[in-house]
């Protein structure tokens, strides 16, 4: 069963970690492409994600 508000397949980056920091979700991936560079801007932002995979 798929949430209403869940980020859907093609979603940008940091609109996942918005997501995931509002919905007290934690981010399992493999993309060392372009997540690590959204990942310093988010918490350079004081953003936060519950955890990291």
């Amino acid at each position: 069963m798929r949430e209403s508000n869940a980020s859907t397949l093609g979603t940008l980056d940091p609109d996942v970690l918005g997501y995931l920091q509002l919905s007290q979700r934690l981010l399992m991936t493999d993309n060392r492409a372009s997540i690590p560079a959204y990942l310093e801007a988010h918490w350079a932002e004081g953003g936060h994600i519950w955890g990291l995979f």
